[in-house]
């Protein structure tokens, strides 16, 4: 049964509790144990704190949300500090807050701040190609020469064929859909068994996936360069559509990933609005349910 996930106390973190994730805990995993050395902000400010964190990501939220809030109400320099303030708060930032911060330092000027984000970025897989509109600054020759060792890093520490596997994923998973609602609207035929047996193939993929190489988040798979500008892996779409079909997957687990920074506030406030006609009772019994109601339409 779906858990019941205010998406108000979602969005202010109130009642989120203090799950355990310390420093030893992330030297000790080996998917994100390099994370310690990938963001030179933290770098910065990790000797002047001994802050034991408990949800690692909670503060990182919270400050990203006032970043943005500030941001839209064109309080470019609040946004600025705002922005540091939670970078310097986890060691991997995320990639579409990254690309927000660097529009705000952009236009405060703040040259140094988009040099730390620029190292970031390419530690974390960006291309050359998208830093060339900072050629101006001062700082740029030694980056340009210091890009192949950023690249390197990228290499050692992230899977590409994870990412392949991911986006095959979401392959499976449109195809599965196109047919689907192709389907409802009456151009194809599809017995109840193919609905079924398709949609459960689509489920344990995804959950395949996970098993082998961990939930997908940028912290294993690197960031996402698509259409020349950072952008979003499709984990929401993945968890709303297997929502859809009657599995409320990974549900029990969305407090932790939050705190770990490998889900976002928002992605859980979209994806616990889903409920599906089942109301997750699973695969076989939403699919009937949909095979009912639609051909009797």
């Amino acid at each position: 049964m779906k858990k019941n996930l205010t998406i108000s106390i979602i969005l202010t973190f109130a009642t989120i509790s203090c799950l355990e994730i310390k420093e030893e805990q992330i030297k000790s995993n080996p998917r994100i144990g390099h994370l310690n050395e990938f963001n030179p902000l933290q770098q910065k400010i990790k000797s002047q704190s001994n802050t034991v964190d408990t949800c690692l990501y909670l503060d990182y939220f919270n400050q990203i949300e006032k970043a943005r809030i500030a941001y839209f109400n064109e309080s470019f320099e609040k946004a600025n500090e705002l922005y540091k303030k939670a970078f310097t708060s986890i060691p991997f930032p995320l990639g579409e807050d990254l690309k927000t911060a660097v529009e705000v330092a952009t236009k405060n000027n703040d040259s140094e701040f988009l040099y730390s984000i620029s190292i970031i970025l390419a530690k974390g897989g960006i291309p050359l190609e998208y830093f060339n509109r900072f050629s101006n600054h001062n700082w740029f020759k030694e980056f340009k020469t210091s890009y192949n060792s950023y690249q390197e890093y990228y290499h050692n520490h992230f899977n590409k064929n994870v990412r392949i596997k991911l986006f095959e994923l979401r392959k499976i998973d449109s195809t599965y859909n196109e047919k689907y609602h192709s389907w409802r609207k009456g151009e194809i035929e599809l017995s109840l068994e193919e609905l079924t047996s398709t949609a459960k193939h689509t489920i344990y993929s995804f959950k395949s996936y996970v098993e082998q190489f961990g939930f997908p988040s940028e912290q294993i798979l690197g960031y996402h360069f698509g259409d020349k500008n950072i952008s979003s892996y499709p984990i929401s779409v993945l968890l709303i559509h297997a929502f859809q079909r009657g599995e409320y997957l990974y549900i029990d687990e969305f407090e932790k990933l939050l705190c770990e920074g490998k889900l976002t506030p928002g992605i859980i406030a979209q994806v616990s609005s889903i409920k599906g006609f089942s109301n997750g009772t699973g695969i076989e019994q939403e699919m009937k349910i949909r095979y009912q109601k639609f051909k009797s339409e």
